[in-house]
């Protein structure tokens, strides 16, 4: 009830740190929070077992360069080992003799990132910032910390915000970033920028939709991002924004780079396969992005390329094949289209494939082998007839109908066209297509045959004969009343029928032609 719905609460408390009677500012806490490279190691909380004493002070066991970088390794291996607790180990030791050292702190991070720990992270970073006020990098680690507590870890946040007395950890994020974009204009630090307006729009509408105040972001810091930012804006547009993968223009290049890149020693035999299968992965998602904008663009010898290095590592990919085949036939590639389907059935003779080679070669092969070749093709398939989709045997009847009328024998063929068209007892989209191909094989004295079958099927006045495909017209069309046509499927229609009296009546087409015209306009 309205009466006992709880009372709207700012999000973020002011939690402030008092001390001698005075408000801390965010640069206050800061300074009063100093802590040195030796307090780090007791500092961070799940940490405390590791302290100063379990180790040799630099003065009587110094790290040199060198070995700084043969542990570094050393944490690194033990950290994808997830031997954890070793790499903690090392990671203290180098940030406590080298704490100017951005790359240990990232170290440590993923150390503490693999274990799900975001405050301690922050508070990492936050030492490190403690230390050096004037680093760019510390600020950039700190910001970008805080954002993952305002996105991933609702607790530690909060947590952050009372031990710190931060007011708004987005609005400190910011100012960080800022600060280090002023002493180092870098575009990944003006990327992480930009991302703190969308990110607060994000939060703001969860919590509105939920009934808590939202989170204060000052006009002006957005106009200041804004304007910070502004040359990077289309960069953000494309990686953040929209998130579409953006590759180079030399694709070749740049999957030859992603097989010879350099990456660190595996371990593990799982390790070793899910690496395999994410470079094969990231590979074809690059060819299909490249092969997608050859299509765009119709340039076919790219579209056969990177369509047949994607079949190449999997010859079923439908996707790859559906818009490769729709390309060739819109833009007329037909031995472009004949070639894909004999690689097809080369590499996987299945009955689906069979068909489609069958098909494509008795409609657009000029050889003089093509009919022969689609009929034997067609005596592979008829044993398993009854096991094809209806789709295919729709078209198992009409690429053997094609045959018959190539052959000379429409008679022949319109005895196999009525076979499925009995499979489908006249009903549905099959069965309408395959009524039609009977009509068109209509020519000559006797075209009228077919007009009139069609234009029965379109609603007209029609004069039927003795035609023993008149109950399945008669099936098909009592159907459509139960369930009308769009003025798609009328277009269709009235298309087949205006084929037919191109040949025989002119005035008959016209009409037909403007009344296409007329149910075009209304869509």
């Amino acid at each position: 009830m309205p009466g006992n719905s709880p009372a709207k609460v700012p999000y973020f408390n002011t939690l402030l740190i008092n001390t001698m009677d005075k408000t801390f500012n965010r640069r206050g806490f800061l300074r009063a929070s100093f802590l040195g490279a030796g307090s780090l190691l007791v500092s961070l909380t799940p940490l405390k077992s590791f302290s100063t004493s379990n180790q040799t002070g630099s003065s009587t066991n110094p790290i040199s360069a060198i070995d700084a970088d043969a542990l570094y390794k050393q944490a690194k291996a033990y950290f994808y080992k997830k031997d954890y607790k070793a790499a903690e180990g090392i990671y203290l030791q180098l940030i406590e003799k080298f704490p100017q050292r951005v790359v240990y702190y990232d170290g440590y991070a993923k150390v503490l990132g693999a274990q799900q720990k975001l405050l301690e992270i922050a508070e990492l970073y936050r030492v490190g910032l403690n230390m050096h006020e004037k680093n760019p990098y510390f600020m950039h680690r700190l910001a970008t910390s805080l954002k993952m507590l305002c996105t991933g870890n609702r607790k530690a946040e909060k947590l952050f915000v009372e031990n710190h007395g931060v007011d708004n950890l987005l609005v400190y994020s910011a100012e960080l970033l800022l600060s280090a974009i002023a002493i180092k204009n870098i575009k990944g630090f003006m990327l992480d920028l930009r991302d703190i307006p969308t990110l607060v729009a994000i939060r703001n509408e969860k919590l509105s939709n939920k009934g808590y105040a939202t989170i204060e972001f000052p006009d002006d810091l957005k106009d200041k991002i804004t304007t910070t930012t502004a040359s990077i804006e289309g960069k953000w547009t494309q990686t953040r924004a929209s998130r579409k993968e953006a590759y180079p223009i030399n694709i070749d290049a740049d999957i030859n780079k992603l097989k010879n890149k350099k990456r660190r020693e595996l371990f593990t035999d799982q390790e070793k396969l899910q690496r395999e299968a994410a470079v094969k992965h990231t590979r074809k998602r690059r060819w299909k992005k490249t092969l997608s904008d050859n299509i765009a663009t119709k340039n076919p010898a790219q579209v056969d390329k990177y369509g047949l290095n994607i079949l190449s590592e999997n010859i079923n990919d439908t996707d790859t094949i559906g818009k490769m085949r729709k390309f060739y036939l819109k833009n007329g590639y037909t031995e472009r289209l004949i070639t894909l389907n004999r690689y097809l059935y080369s590499h996987n003779d299945n009955l689906s494939n069979t068909l489609s080679l069958a098909s494509t070669l008795i409609n657009y092969s000029k050889e003089s082998t093509s009919i022969s070749e689609s009929n034997y093709l067609l005596e592979k398939i008829k044993p398993y007839l009854n096991t094809l989709a209806p789709t295919h045997i729709g078209n198992y009847y009409i690429t053997k109908s094609q045959i018959d009328i190539k052959n000379g024998k429409r008679a022949v063929a319109r005895a196999s066209l009525l076979i499925g068209i009995e499979r489908f007892n006249g009903f549905g989209g099959i069965a309408y297509t395959l009524i039609e191909k009977y009509a068109s094989s209509y020519t000559g004295n006797n075209i009228n045959s077919g007009i009139a079958i069609l234009n029965a099927i379109c609603n007209k006045i029609h004069v039927r004969n003795n035609d023993v495909i008149w109950p399945y017209v008669d099936k098909h069309i009592e159907q459509r009343k139960e369930k009308p046509l769009n003025n798609q499927e009328k277009i269709k229609h009235l298309i087949a029928l205006s084929k037919l009296q191109k040949k025989a009546y002119p005035a008959e087409y016209n009409k037909t032609l403007a009344e296409i015209g007329a149910l075009k306009a209304q869509i």
